[in-house]
């Protein structure tokens, strides 16, 4: 991932956190002292959700500043290539290489409604896949970070997301948009997987 697009994922996300669990909390109907009492922790300040890596489940972090767009995917290893080890042969490394590739087009995975978005940077990667010291951290994962340049962002009026056309393992995708005006947190399916923002 491109540093200064991590370096801003994860103030955007700090920011907003609280105001996403607590919107997030009140249609699910409880408090937010109800669920610090749960003993979940709501001051993480990594990007990526407390829970544990979940086969089918991917997340999605999206964030508005200006005219750009930022995105930051990941997903299992297992739901991507259909593997979660280090690549044992030439078939496997190339599974890993295409998987790589895959998660660069972009043009594939988001189709923007409202407003032109083309994409300016992406970084895909994998991890615990190529070498045993990766694998040593832990679940094996891929990770991809797009910035896109849009010509009016606060026209977009829908988000539509190819990813579970891309990799059918995928079950569930949670999805963070944090927006000038508009914050979302959505569990996104193969069968619900447009963010509607207006």
């Amino acid at each position: 991932m491109n540093r200064d697009t991590g370096l801003f994922f994860r103030a955007a996300v700090r920011k907003n956190r609280k105001l996403l669990l607590m919107t997030a909390m009140l249609f699910a109907g409880q408090s937010a002292a109800g669920f610090a009492e749960d003993g979940h922790d709501t001051s993480h300040d990594d990007v990526r959700h407390a829970s544990a890596h979940v086969h089918g489940e991917a997340e999605l972090n999206i964030a508005v500043d200006g005219q750009s767009l930022f995105a930051e995917f990941t997903a299992p290893a297992i739901d991507v290539v259909g593997f979660e080890h280090v690549a044992r042969d030439a078939a496997e490394q190339e599974a890993v290489a295409n998987a790589i590739e895959a998660l660069k087009r972009s043009e594939a995975l988001f189709a923007f409604s409202g407003s032109d978005c083309v994409l300016d940077r992406v970084d895909a990667t994998s991890e615990g896949l190529l070498t045993a010291d990766e694998a040593a951290e832990g679940h094996a994962e891929f990770a991809a970070s797009y910035v896109f340049r849009c010509d009016a962002v606060d026209e977009l009026t829908v988000i539509d997301l190819g990813f579970f056309g891309v990799w059918p393992s995928l079950e569930e995708m949670e999805v963070v948009f944090l927006g000038v005006d508009k914050q979302l947190s959505l569990e996104m399916t193969p069968a619900f997987h447009q963010i509607e923002l207006k």
